[in-house]
């Protein structure tokens, strides 16, 4: 007599297999979702620091000299980008050789969700023109 379809074991062995497989698979997109998420949230980090930073350069010295002078001393902001909304915290002075009548060292730290994404420091100064 021909055998005709598959025995149990076999039927379990593939299932077994494609259960594996598949969970491999999900594992994987969701890590690359992840990813492109953190991504994502630093790109949009990078642009509102730029944005601000941007907005900064076209201060003139006697608006430099009105920023703060205090070592610590912090602003903060809102910015929502793409439904997204990001705390941005302006330090001024946090390293006081940096700080004096013509420029300031500014921090910027952006946070999302109150976790920190991105962070850079700057020093401005006003050019003296002759």
């Amino acid at each position: 007599m021909k055998n005709q379809g598959f025995t149990l074991l076999e039927v379990l062995v593939s299932l077994t297999l494609v259960a594996i497989v598949t969970t491999t698979m999900t594992n994987s997109a969701l890590m690359n979702a992840r990813t492109n998420n953190s991504i994502h949230l630093k790109l949009t980090s990078a642009t509102i620091a730029q944005e601000i930073l941007d907005s900064m350069r076209t201060l003139n010295q006697d608006e430099i000299q009105s920023l703060p002078s205090t070592s610590g001393t912090t602003t903060t902001q809102t910015k929502t980008v793409d439904g997204k909304t990001f705390t941005v915290n302006t330090v001024y002075c946090l390293n006081t050789a940096f700080c004096d009548t013509d420029m300031r060292h500014i921090t910027l730290r952006i946070l999302y969700r109150g976790i920190q994404v991105y962070e850079i420091q700057t020093i401005y100064s006003s050019l003296n023109t002759i």
